[in-house]
Parts: structure tokens; C-alpha cells; sequence
């Protein structure tokens, strides 16, 4: 955004912020504020008059951090201050978003790594990784470098194909086979049910059939189509809901066999029920058959009596 003194760009960045925070579907929950140093980045983005506690309504309002540089909302959702100074952090940062690593059965660094490669260091590690056990392991230019993990951090296992979650000890698996939740120590076992489910239902263009819904009170993980026959009438066309009809693809092809992976990033929990739309990028559908899927998580209810 370019613009002179006094033109609105603070305020309008302001603003965009605390738009994606409030969203009512697919909120922001990271969020980095970045300036020429961290003191301009408080001074004119947060502490500023047109600055993010100054622009929140009392019941929004995000409390600051100092001592970390971190504003936290009421709604949990975080923005952290970086500093130009220090590049190193947001390439830090970039490492740990959406975090997966190759392995975790190294002792020793791979002898020719690539940037951005992450593993999770083994037990008894040697060589640059000795002393760094359990950690992260990030390949950044010419180096490693290495972060320990907080409780409750989930990465994903690229080589098991497994998620992990760090409990504060050891990393362990997320889910048990069959997708079981995996019991915390001490507690009661309750019903053998996966909280991970999946919707589908066909949409037959020529006759404008296919009902699929989004629950309410879940957490979308994301939704997937499939062309079945091809679809005549546009050239493209949409996927999302009654409430963002582009939401999980746009601008899609026609042809048979054509794919559409849509995640939620991130995940979105979902108060009201919202319906499926597939709406054409001109004209309306003569003809084609679409197999659509809906993926999300619904919390069991307890099962103990």
C-alpha cells in the first residue's frame, strides 16, 4: 500500500488486522507485525493513534506483551512484533508455521541438506545436533539452527505419515491406530469413537440436486471435489458456501477427473450450519456430476456414567 503522510496507511492496516482476528469463519490466529525495529513496530503499530489497542473496541481489545513483543485478543488470536533488525526471526518463523519435519529417526545431520529441511532430532544425537535431543532442527543457509518445542506444538511426521504433539516431555502420536484418541495418563477410557469425520454427497448439475451441508459445532479441517462428468455451461467454476461462495477454490476447470483440494488454514470452527454451493464462473450449468466432500472434527461427548 503506498501513500503519503498522513494518508491512512497505519489505520488501514489496523484495520485489516483486526478484521481477519474478529472473522467470523477462518479468523487469523498468527499474525506478524513487522517494523524497522521493534520499538517503531510498537510505537506506530500498537501503541500508535491509529495503532491496534487504540482502533479494538473495549471488548476486543488485545493485551500487550512487552517482554515478548506479543499482542494476545480475547479470542486467542496472537501477533507477535519482528523487527527488521533481526531477519533471522521471521525465517525462524517461516520454519515453524505449518510445521512438518522429514523424519525424526536422525541421530546425526544428512550430509547434504537442503534450505528449509526440518527433522526432529533423535535420542543421543551427534555431530552439530548433539546436545539438542527432541528438538527442532531447522537447515537455514549455511547452518543449523535448533528451537525446543512448547506443550502442545504439533508437527507432522512426513516419512511415518503420523501427528505428534509434545507433551511437554517427549513427542508422542496425536492419535492411536484407527484413529482412537489417545488416552492422557490416569485417565478413563471412554468410547473408541475418532472425532475425525467426513460428509460426501454428489452434486448432478443438469438437475440441480445435491445437498450437502457443513455441521454447526464443529471444526472444519477442510473440504475436497471431484469432476465425475465434465461440466458443461462455464468454462470454470466455484467452490465454498452459502456465506463465500469461492471459499475452498475458484476459477476450477471443467474437465472430468479434475480435483479440488480445499483446507481450511487454518482449521475453522463452525457455530452455524453452513450449506455447499457450486456456482458457475459465468452462465449457469447445463450438465456435470461433482462428488464433494466435507472433512471436520466433532468433539464426542462424554461416555462415562
Amino acid at each position: 500500500m503506498l501513500g503519503g503522510r498522513g494518508a491512512g496507511k497505519t489505520r488501514a492496516g489496523a484495520e485489516w488486522v483486526r478484521s481477519r482476528v474478529e472473522a467470523r469463519v477462518n479468523p487469523a490466529r498468527r499474525i506478524a507485525l513487522v517494523g524497522e525495529t521493534y520499538a517503531a513496530a510498537r510505537a506506530v503499530m500498537v501503541d500508535g493513534v491509529s495503532g491496534l489497542l487504540a482502533i479494538s473496541p473495549p471488548d476486543m481489545r488485545p493485551q500487550f506483551l512487552p517482554s515478548r513483543n506479543l499482542l494476545i485478543w480475547p479470542n486467542g488470536a496472537e501477533a507477535q512484533l519482528f523487527s527488521a533488525e533481526r531477519p533471522d526471526a521471521l525465517r525462524r518463523l517461516d520454519g515453524l508455521v505449518q510445521l512438518s519435519v522429514i523424519n525424526r529417526n536422525e541421530t546425526a545431520p544428512p550430509q547434504n541438506p537442503k534450505n528449509g529441511d526440518r527433522y526432529l532430532v533423535a535420542a543421543a544425537a551427534s555431530g552439530a545436533w548433539q546436545r539438542h535431543d527432541s528438538k527442532l532442527a531447522l537447515f537455514e543457509d549455511t547452518g543449523w539452527a535448533f528451537v525446543g518445542p512448547q506443550a502442545g506444538w504439533t508437527l507432522w511426521d512426513e516419512e511415518a505419515e503420523s501427528l505428534l504433539v509434545f507433551d511437554g516431555t517427549i513427542w508422542k502420536p496425536l492419535l492411536a491406530d484407527a484413529g482412537k484418541p489417545v488416552p492422557s495418563a490416569g485417565a478413563q477410557k471412554s468410547a473408541a469413537t475418532s472425532p475425525f469425520q467426513t460428509d460426501e454427497a454428489i452434486f448432478d448439475l443438469a438437475r440441480d440436486t445435491g445437498d450437502l451441508k457443513i455441521p454447526s459445532h464443529i471444526t472444519l479441517l477442510g473440504v475436497s471435489a471431484k469432476v465425475l462428468d465434465k461440466i458443461t455451461g462455464p468454462n470454470n467454476w466455484t467452490l465454498g458456501t452459502d456465506q463465500g461462495n469461492d471459499r475452498f477454490g475458484k476459477g476450477i476447470m471443467p474437465n472430468k477427473d479434475t480435483e479440488v483440494l480445499g483446507p481450511a488454514d487454518p482449521p475453522a470452527v463452525y457455530w452455524d450450519s453452513e450449506s455447499i454451493v457450486l456456482t458457475p464462473g459465468h452462465g449457469s450449468f447445463t450438465g456435470g456430476r461433482v462428488a464433494v466432500a466435507i472433512h471436520y472434527i466433532r468433539l464426542p461427548t462424554p461416555q462415562m456414567s
